[in-house]
């Protein structure tokens, strides 16, 4: 007599070995780090693999290739943009801008996507997926308060909302390349200030 399959239960335990949330972690940090310090061409995973102190097929089972996971471990590890909505365009871009500067210009995820834009052409495909994960959501963010001060009347009507976040964009990167200085918050919310005063109506 054939012995009945026997389905789990809802609570019953699944066979396989259940993913290491902790050893997911390291490897989307080693990740970043090397891409950080060393940019894509350079970056192994057995690199990856030995800082984060897992084997290679721990990485492979998870990311079939080194582009799917620098592109995971940007997108996961970025740190969220706090919006802000205080009613007054001004006051939430300064607090805004100034915290993705920060996020550019300070942490080892900024640092890699400045590197890849850096080597756009090389790694076309790459800077390209993540500026629209990484970067594109964040000025969309931006654009938006500065189309709702345009309608307030705060700002000029003809201003470019993308060209003057590259203005701001621009100077941070500036400051942080050519001073060797990351941008504090106090920098950002000059920055702002001075682009902003640009963008006055005349009177």
């Amino acid at each position: 007599m054939a012995t009945p399959s026997v389905v789990p239960g809802p609570g019953a335990p699944r066979r396989g070995r259940p993913r290491d949330a902790k050893a997911e972690r390291a490897i989307l940090e080693a990740a970043v780090a090397i891409l950080s310090e060393v940019g894509f061409t350079h970056l192994s995973v057995e690199a990856v693999a030995a800082r984060a102190g897992v084997g290679k097929p721990t990485i492979y089972r998870r990311w079939p290739s080194k582009l799917e996971l620098v592109i995971d471990a940007v997108e996961r590890l970025a740190p969220p943009l706090q919006p802000a909505s205080t009613g007054d365009p001004l006051t939430d871009l300064r607090q805004i801008v100034p915290q993705l500067m920060a996020d550019v210009t300070s942490s080892p995820i900024g640092r890699a996507i400045v590197a890849l834009a850096n080597d756009a052409e090389t790694h076309a495909e790459l800077a390209r997926r993540l500026g629209a994960r990484y970067l594109a959501p964040r000025r969309a963010v931006i654009a938006d308060i500065l189309r709702q001060a345009v309608d307030a009347g705060q700002v000029r009507g003809d201003i470019d909302p993308e060209m003057t976040i590259d203005l701001m964009m621009g100077a941070a990167l500036y400051h942080w390349l050519a001073r060797a200085q990351p941008v504090d918050a106090d920098t950002g919310r000059r920055i702002v200030d001075t682009v902003w005063d640009s963008l006055q109506p005349s009177r």
